[in-house]
């Protein structure tokens, strides 16, 4: 057979007929076209479409003696239709080959089904691969795995089931049905496309501590992600288990897992990080012996690799989440999850006081919002959504089994919407415009453009990604952008586009050159802190929801907390520096006498406060904050500008980009310096930090400004 598959050409078709084969080891190489495939195609002659028959040994890990086609080196324009695999290890395989996307490109695998195997196709170092209408019969590990350096892979109409109704099957640790593989987090890959796919029973016995397996999974460094109609079912872990940003779920379905969707990324390259529309996650449970963790619909939390270092955004429309164990929705407290806010519309949120009578919501940290859109049933409390036929064992059949007749389409999972958007968006928003520079120096800008508007009755915009060169540099949810880190006297070509909560984009703007300034400029580096070399401009206080009517101005140590809510409200004079410099790095110090595991956030405020007086209600004598505890729109900003160190001792802490451009607007009009508030009220491990009114003036708040 290899001398048959080499001697192809493009344009060639190489038919195999019914039977069994037990040869392996091919090699599949070189290129047809795009208008002249390369094909491997079987023909049912008498006896069913060919079958690859091996003697791979279930309990075994595969190694390269168990692969049918190898695709080593080079190779394009390939399609492999109407085959037959049992009992391999690898039927298919792209191994590891360097640093490239294109090694391995356009190839179509097409109703190929696989048995018994570890992983049936396992991608790497390729792009524009489909695989389609295939399914995996009892797989160990991994049925379809993409791994590092793929990118435009799209499979569609594909079912895997690990354990095929036999739970004897050896299963191994951590099966999936669709899976991406770990990177350490490097962007390897990207643009992901699963259509009508299902994954089932994706367990295995044995495990420890908190038990995995699951449905669909990618892995931190991973980003744009689409799901499409894609079903999970009585899986050990999650449903969808994803780590990648920029992950888009369309009329997605998961019932009977441990977690229904489970979403825990690092620190993201686009926001929102994950958006769900049109979803379902249904019967959420513990297996038996199911180790540790909570059993909820909808679950998502920083990742414990890379942190947080500012708002992130999970969003749930028109989605149902019903009969969960533990919780509706769910943020958990793992890395730096206060960052993450988790906002729910046009949704139903159920339980049937039987299976389950969990709660709701559950937001160890981070923050959930609950749209008055959004409905919620228990008996006794709210409206009944009249769902017309739910049930634990239900696997799509009826379609309309978890459709609310009380609500119809308006609210919750609907079956009739195939395309998930949550109320029919399929529109992009317009195009940004009017893009425009300010404030360059010979390593930074400033880039702003007007506002994209959504069509009427769309789901409306949600932010942007910019652009530099090509690449993606930032996703802000406003029209601004401080771009920085850029080499003197060089043009930089801008874009942005624009998205909505549907998850639709926008076309890339027109490009707007920017050319920084010529180098050669010093830069300055001044520090704050009270007693030190004269300075003496420093507030500060401590605000405590315990004692609201209490001032701390006076304390020697400024008190975080969750629990009970205490804030730190601090403020450094930095008119010395000239309103014509142009900040390129801000720093805090402090000295931390009672560490927390969490780091608190730190936001700029929007009103003056008076160290002698202010409290928990107030900012200052005869002016209230807008919402106690500074908490209103007209008290702080919302923006992060960093995080409070972890640990004890002297601690530092680098402003992020909203951080420096936040201080820039302080530096150039000084009237806007209101200060910082440090707080985060989901937090529950305190942090003591050392105030201005420390005896020691080497351990009171210092703030460092780098400046050209």
């Amino acid at each position: 057979m290899q001398t048959a598959i080499t001697a192809t050409v493009a344009g060639d078709t190489l038919y195999l007929g019914s039977g069994d084969f037990t040869g392996k080891g091919y090699t599949i190489s070189g290129s047809g076209t795009s208008g002249a495939k390369r094909r491997i195609v079987g023909v049912d002659t008498g006896s069913g479409l060919p079958r690859f028959l091996g003697t791979f040994v279930l309990t075994s890990s595969a190694n390269t003696n168990n692969v049918v086609f190898n695709f080593p080196g080079a190779a394009s324009h390939w399609e492999i239709r109407n085959l037959r695999f049992r009992q391999h290890g690898f039927p298919i395989d792209m191994p590891a080959s360097g640093t490239t996307y294109t090694l391995r490109s356009n190839i179509l695998f097409d109703n190929l089904d696989f048995e018994r195997i570890e992983d049936a196709i396992r991608i790497k170092n390729a792009e524009n691969i489909t695989v389609s209408n295939s399914d995996v019969f009892q797989h160990t590990k991994k049925a379809f795995r993409y791994g590092a350096y793929s990118r435009f892979i799209a499979l569609t109409n594909c079912q895997t089931d690990a354990k095929g109704g036999d739970e004897t099957f050896p299963t191994r640790s951590i099966p999936n049905g669709f899976a991406g593989d770990d990177t350490l987090g490097a962007s390897l890959i990207h643009d992901i496309t699963l259509t009508d796919c299902v994954a089932r029973n994706n367990r295995f016995g044995g495990q420890t501590g908190y038990w995995n397996g699951d449905g669909y999974s990618t892995e931190e460094g991973t980003y744009n992600v689409t799901y499409t109609r894609c079903s999970s079912y009585d899986n050990h872990d999650g449903g969808f288990d994803d780590k990648a940003s920029n992950t888009v779920y369309n009329a997605c379905i998961a019932v009977g897992n441990k977690r229904g969707f489970r979403h825990h990324a690092a620190a993201p390259l686009l926001n929102p990080i994950a958006t769900f529309n049109n979803c379902l996650a249904a019967y959420s449970e513990e297996w038996p012996g199911n180790g540790s963790g909570s059993a909820d619909g909808f679950w998502v939390a920083n990742d414990d690799g890379t942190p947080f270092t500012s708002a992130v955004n999970y969003v749930i429309n028109n989605s149902t989440s019903h009969n969960n164990v533990a919780n509706a929705v769910h943020i958990d407290s793992t890395g730096s999850s206060q960052y993450v806010t988790l906002t729910v519309n046009h949704s139903i949120l159920s339980v049937d006081g039987v299976f389950s009578s969990g709660a709701f919501t559950s937001a160890a940290s981070g923050t959930i919002m609950l749209a008055a859109t959004t409905a919620t049933y228990s008996p006794g409390s709210g409206t009944n959504p009249n769902y017309i036929a739910p049930s634990l064992s239900w696997t799509g059949s009826p379609a309309n089994a978890f459709d609310s007749q009380t609500y119809g389409a308006a609210k919750g999972y609907n079956s009739a919407n195939t395309g998930g958007d949550g109320g029919g968006d399929t529109t992009a928003p317009s195009v940004p415009a009017g893009l425009a520079s300010s404030a360059i120096t010979s390593s930074s800008f400033t880039l702003s453009w007007a506002a994209s508007t959504d069509n009427a009755g769309g789901s409306g915009v949600n932010g942007y990604e910019v652009f530099r060169n090509g690449v993606s540099i930032a996703t802000p949810s406003g029209t601004s952008l401080s771009v920085t880190g850029l080499s003197a006297s060089t043009t930089y070509a801008m874009t942005v586009r624009s998205r909505d909560v549907a998850g639709n984009w926008s076309a890339q703007s027109t490009a707007l050159n920017v050319t920084t300034s010529a180098g050669g400029g010093t830069p300055t580096t001044v520090t704050f802190q009270d007693g030190v070399s004269g300075y003496a401009g420093t507030t500060d206080a401590t605000i405590k929801s315990a004692s609201a009517t209490s001032n701390f101005g006076t304390n020697v140590l400024l008190e975080v907390d969750g629990d009970p809510d205490q804030a730190a409200l601090l403020r450094f004079n930095l008119a010395t520096i000239p309103a014509s410099a142009t900040v390129t790095t801000v720093t805090l110090t402090f000295n931390i006498t009672n560490g927390s595991a969490n780091a608190y956030p730190i936001y700029a405020l929007k009103r003056a406060f008076a160290e002698g007086s202010t409290t928990w209600n107030i900012a200052q004598t005869g002016v209230n904050w807008q919402t106690a505890g500074a908490n209103g729109a007209n008290d702080r900003e919302t923006t992060s500008l960093g995080a409070t160190p972890t640990g004890t001792g002297t601690l530092s802490v680098t402003l992020n980009a909203a951080g420096i451009s936040k201080v820039q607007s302080w530096v150039s009009t000084p009237a806007t310096n209101f200060g910082f508030i440090i707080m985060d009220a989901a937090n529950t491990d305190g942090a003591d930090l050392r105030s201005s009114g420390t005896g020691t003036a080497t351990q009171r708040p210092k703030i460092s400004v780098t400046y050209q």
